[in-house]
């Protein structure tokens, strides 16, 4: 699977345990939910650094055109 597909699946992974804490409120699922936010911050890192020197939006991520 490509590395964009995993991005999209971790995003909403992240979602849906937001969605469900906030109708819960359970402990931990807000623990999952943190961890899932911290997993997408450092996804979005990597790929602003892999990014081209010339601007390109060529990271680790080949998003469509």
């Amino acid at each position: 699977m490509n590395e964009f597909k995993l991005f999209v699946e971790l995003v909403a992974e992240m979602r849906a345990t937001q969605k469900e804490y906030f109708v819960t409120r359970d402990t931990a699922l807000l623990r999952k939910a943190k961890k899932l936010e911290s997993l997408v911050d450092r996804a979005i890192i990597e790929n602003r650094r892999n990014f081209g020197s010339d601007g390109s939006t060529q990271g680790i991520f080949n998003f469509p055109d």
